[in-house]
């Protein structure tokens, strides 16, 4: 029979050990708190396209060589359709110089450049083929470049001359009004809202 004070001994909870002071804990594991991961930004959406947003103007360039009657029926019919039409060659009172009158006018938000067979080329000797001025076509090249190649629209009056620059609308001028719907589809296409029925009337 074990003795009272035996007894006693294995009744009582084993103390626990006590670390000394500074000593590194062996006994009590260490949890350390998981901090949180950074939130990750969510990207950007991506910027919309230059044609799909609205122009802030109605202002059109109407862009030409020497053929001023035909850039009269233009800008009429630009206004006809609502817009404010202006004449690029008509604006160069104020300006000095021809790059002077561009920038004056490169805030419209579409630009019409019409390219009468002015000037001749010749790509090989005893061949001679009309074109247009090459003024002219490099307005044609500035708001291509300027306004994008969305808001511009090239009419010529030769029907078997080949596009200055491929990828923008381009139609033939001539006395029906096939390249008035060929204008009108491009600036609907740069956003503006059009009446379709007066403009043709």
């Amino acid at each position: 029979t074990p003795s009272p004070a035996a007894r006693a001994a294995t009744a009582a909870p084993a103390s626990p050990a006590r670390e000394a002071p500074g000593a590194p804990s062996i006994l009590r594991p260490v949890v350390a708190a998981a901090e949180p991961a950074p939130a990750t930004a969510e990207p950007a959406p991506p910027p919309a396209a230059a044609e799909a947003a609205a122009p802030g103007t109605r202002d059109v360039i109407v862009v030409h060589g020497n053929d001023t009657v035909a850039s009269g029926e233009i800008a009429r019919f630009l206004r006809k359709a609502e817009f404010n039409a202006i004449i690029l060659h008509q604006q160069g009172d104020e300006a000095r110089t021809d790059i002077e009158r561009l920038e004056r006018h490169s805030g419209a938000g579409f630009a019409v450049v019409l390219l009468p067979p002015e000037e001749e080329s010749a790509p090989k000797p005893g061949f001679r083929r009309p074109r247009a001025r090459q003024a002219v076509t490099a307005e044609l090249f500035y708001f291509v470049g300027k306004l994008g190649r969305a808001r511009v629209c090239a009419l010529t009056t030769n029907e078997n001359e080949e596009p200055a620059v491929t990828g923008l609308s381009y139609a033939h001028y001539d006395p029906y009004e096939g390249w008035q719907k060929v204008l009108l589809k491009a600036l609907e296409d740069a956003g503006y809202k059009l009446d379709w029925a007066k403009a043709l009337r």
